[in-house]
């Protein structure tokens, strides 16, 4: 018996981001008070595995609330997409301790902490951003951060739009046969 990954994809599918952003946000009902979503009044259709997205958002918002002073806002955000974008765009914004540039990379780094194991203020394994962005990139999307130290960090997450997915995902058309003549 082959062992799976315990975070393997499920059959990716066409989805509006809205409803994942909305799935992951209210996962967090003690957040709901510091919680600001803006997204479009429209669809924002995405092809990916819905649950891992979930997970995805929900790593980063539990982030969030874990490195963000008590009642500052965590914005999540799917701003509106421009014409011929091949993915759709969610960030997720906090005002907590920010990351030094040294950081930025590694903190998707498997183990990786940021906080001195010897004087460290929150929990974890140091997984969660890791296997966020393995889930990301096997979505055919991205996963970075930007930040700036004491003053927050903004982690944007990419999915493949679903237009962009199943124009990806078409047949390419057969090749076209020269007529051949017969003498």
């Amino acid at each position: 018996s082959t062992a799976t990954s315990p975070w393997a994809l499920g059959q990716p599918q066409g989805h509006d981001l809205r409803t994942i952003v909305s799935a992951a946000t209210e996962s967090f009902p003690a957040m709901a008070s510091r919680l600001v979503v803006e997204q479009p009044e429209t669809a924002v259709p995405v092809w990916c595995d819905s649950v891992r997205s979930v997970q995805i958002l929900s790593n980063l918002l539990s982030n969030a609330m874990k490195y963000s002073p008590e009642g500052t806002p965590i914005t999540v955000r799917v701003p509106e997409s421009e014409f011929g974008d091949t993915h759709a765009v969610v960030t997720v914004t906090d005002h907590g301790c920010g990351l030094a540039a040294g950081d930025t990379e590694r903190v998707f780094e498997r183990f990786y902490r940021v906080e001195d194991s010897m004087t460290m203020r929150t929990s974890g394994s140091g997984l969660g951003l890791y296997i966020a962005r393995e889930l990301a990139v096997a979505m055919g999307g991205s996963l970075t951060v930007t930040s700036q130290p004491g003053q927050g960090s903004t982690f944007t997450v990419r999915l493949p739009r679903t237009e962009a997915a199943a124009t990806a995902a078409a047949p390419a058309p057969a090749p076209s046969v020269p007529f051949a003549r017969t003498a």
